[in-house]
C-alpha cells in the first residue's frame, strides 16, 4: 500500500475555552468534525453524536461526545448501528485553554494545544482505510486512543508523546472494535499497573527497521533514517490491535488516513509539505522509549495531513 489521502474536506480548528466548560469542548470538537464532513445525527448540550462519512471501502463509524455531570467531558466509539460502544476517553476542560481538532472525514485528533504530558488532554480516533483483500470482509472498524487512566489523572503515553501509544510500562487506554459477515467485538482497554499486552493498539509502518515491534513496543535496531542525500523517509502508517481482547496477537486493522510515519525527530505542531498536503507533526520529539524512561531507541513522528 501507499499513503492513503482522504482529500478532505479537512479541519485544522483551534478553539479556547472561555470559561473552561465541558460544553465548550463538546461543540468545539463537533464545529470541527462538521467542517470534515462528518454529519451530527444528534445534539443536546448533554450528548452529541456524529458520523463519518463512508470510506470508499464501505466503512463508518460514530463517536459520542458527552457531558457527565462532573469533571470531564467525555468521548466513546460506537459502530453505526451503536450495538457496539467503547468505553470513554476524557478531555478536562479548563478556562484558556486551547484546542486543536485535526480531522478528516474518517478521523481525528484533539488535543490541547502544545501539551504533552498531562492527562485528559489527548483523544484520537477514527475508521482506517482497508487494502483490496478486506474490501467486504472487515464490514466495520474503529478505533480511539486517549492519554488517562482516569477522569483527572494517570498519564498514559499517547500519539502525542510517544510514536506507539503503547508506549507506557504501566498504563494503556483504547478501544478497538471489528466486524465481519459472521462476527462483532469491541475491545476495552484501560490497564491500571499492567504491562503492555501482545494485542495492544499500536501502530507501525513500513519505514525500514519498523515494520515489527516486541509485545511491548520495543524494536532492537535502527538500521537506517534517510536516503542516501539525505531526503527522510515517510511511510504509510498501519493500525494494530488484537481480534478479541488485548491479550490475542495483535494484527494490522487497516491504514490511518492522511497519515504518514516519517523517520526523523520533530517537535509536536510543526508543519510540513508532505505529497502537496499541508501536515502537522502530532508526536512531539520521541527520541526513545516512551517519554522520560530508558530502553531502546524509537525515534519517529507521526505527520497527519489537513490540506
Amino acid at each position: 500500500m501507499s499513503l492513503r489521502f482522504s482529500n478532505g474536506p479537512y479541519a485544522n480548528y483551534q478553539f479556547t475555552q472561555a470559561t473552561g466548560t465541558r460544553l465548550e469542548i463538546m461543540q468545539g470538537l463537533q464545529y470541527a468534525l462538521n467542517l470534515a464532513g462528518w454529519t451530527t445525527i444528534s445534539s443536546s448540550t448533554s450528548t452529541i453524536i456524529m458520523q463519518t462519512q463512508t470510506t470508499p471501502e464501505s466503512l463508518a463509524m460514530r463517536v459520542k461526545i458527552y457531558d457527565p455531570g462532573s469533571g470531564s467531558a467525555r468521548v466513546q466509539i460506537m459502530n453505526v448501528s451503536q450495538a457496539l460502544t467503547s468505553g470513554d476517553c476524557w478531555l478536562t476542560p479548563a478556562a484558556n485553554k486551547t484546542g486543536r481538532v485535526v480531522a478528516c472525514p474518517y478521523q481525528f485528533f484533539i488535543y490541547t494545544q502544545m501539551s504533552m504530558y498531562n492527562a485528559c488532554e489527548f483523544v484520537a480516533a477514527g475508521t482506517p482505510a482497508l487494502p483490496p483483500w478486506l474490501v467486504g470482509v472487515t464490514t466495520e472498524c474503529g478505533w480511539m486512543s486517549g492519554n488517562a487512566i482516569g477522569d483527572g489523572g494517570g498519564l498514559v503515553y499517547s500519539f502525542r508523546n510517544g510514536y506507539l501509544p503503547g508506549d507506557a510500562n504501566y498504563y494503556t487506554r483504547w478501544s478497538g472494535f471489528r466486524s465481519t459477515s459472521s462476527t462483532s467485538n469491541m475491545i476495552n482497554r484501560n490497564a491500571n499497573d499492567d504491562y503492555d499486552d501482545s494485542g495492544d493498539l499500536v501502530i507501525t509502518s513500513s519505514v525500514p527497521g519498523r515494520s515489527t515491534y516486541d509485545e511491548a513496543g520495543y524494536q532492537s535496531s535502527w538500521p537506517c533514517q534517510r536516503w542516501i542525500d539525505g531526503t527522510m523517509i515517510f511511510a504509510d502508517t498501519y493500525i494494530i490491535f488484537g481480534t478479541t481482547s488485548s491479550l490475542d496477537e495483535g494484527k494490522i486493522q487497516g491504514q490511518m488516513w492522511d497519515a504518514a510515519s516519517c523517520s526523523v525527530v520533530f517537535t509536536g505542531d510543526t508543519c510540513l509539505n508532505i505529497g502537496g498536503h499541508a501536515a502537522i507533526a502530532i508526536t512531539h520529539n520521541q527520541t526513545s522509549y516512551g517519554a522520560g524512561y530508558s530502553g531502546q531507541t524509537v525515534p519517529g513522528t507521526l505527520f497527519i495531513a489537513y490540506t
